[in-house]
């Protein structure tokens, strides 16, 4: 099986602004915790900060940005992941 990761623009932290079911990570260990979750790349490790929905203890959405702090301007990027 390959592991597969897709990474799409998704707009900006505004469009995140009213998602309450979103948590914004932006610790330094518990964000090399989701890039190990979802297998670092060159790509992955670039971002600084990660916001997330968590179901039933894992991830179900996760969008990263490259600034360690969400201003509103800032552009996400959502992270799809699976094994084919």
């Amino acid at each position: 099986m390959k592991h597969i990761i897709e990474i799409q623009k998704a707009g900006t932290v505004k469009d995140l602004d009213d998602r309450r079911d979103l948590c914004f990570v932006s610790d330094g260990l518990e964000v090399e915790s989701i890039k190990n979750y979802i297998g670092k790349t060159d790509e992955i490790d670039e971002f600084a900060a990660f916001f997330v929905k968590v179901v039933d203890g894992g991830y179900t959405e996760i969008y990263g940005i490259y600034s360690i702090i969400p201003h509103l301007e800032n552009d996400i990027y959502r992270i799809n992941f699976y094994l084919k």
